[in-house]
């Protein structure tokens, strides 16, 4: 990342652009004058353009002008930028600059044996601690909380770890008035 902003690079190995053909196909759908030059990044422009393409048949995968486009449009409602780098026969790089601010999400760390994961923490309702044994009186798959019975899902159970310490840690999750421990 860098200030407030981070980056992500995606990078291949190929070819590269070829901004001959989509010089050819813009000017084949009158997107572009035959008679001025232009630059890599105005055809770069294009190309980045709604129902562009310079495949010569539409198959499953491309040919249909939906692709940069759609990338384009949603990295622009992220307000971000997308940046793209080539260089004949040695490949392409696609940069996308994302506000740090949607990147970053508070979240509650839960370890399961040696493994860490993270819970959104807007979706905690709340946290305690239980002896195992009284934490299933009824069945293994609910549990009482606030006088109602709530699903459980063991993550020991889940992750196939074995061991259970005495207590138990309950983080009961509230998402869209549904709730689950």
């Amino acid at each position: 990342n860098s200030g407030d902003h981070v980056f992500i690079q995606i990078q291949d190995d190929g070819n590269g652009i070829d901004f001959k053909k989509i010089k050819e196909k813009a000017i084949a759908k009158n997107l572009l004058s035959a008679t001025k030059e232009y630059t890599e990044k105005e055809l770069i422009a294009v190309m980045m353009s709604a129902g562009f393409s310079t495949a010569d048949s539409v198959t499953t995968v491309s040919g249909r002008g939906v692709g940069m486009d759609v990338v384009k449009k949603e990295i622009n409602a992220l307000r971000g930028e997308i940046d793209i780098s080539t260089e004949e026969g040695l490949g392409t790089i696609v940069t996308l600059r994302l506000p740090l601010t949607l990147t970053i999400l508070d979240t509650l760390v839960v370890k399961v044996s040696n493994e860490k994961y993270l819970i959104p923490i807007n979706e905690v309702e709340y946290c305690y601690e239980e002896e195992h044994s009284k934490l299933f009186k009824t069945n293994r798959h609910l549990i009482n909380y606030e006088n109602s019975f709530i699903p459980f899902v063991s993550l020991r159970e889940f992750f196939s770890v074995e061991e259970y310490p005495e207590k138990e840690t309950v983080i009961i999750i509230n998402k869209n008035d549904t709730r689950i421990a």
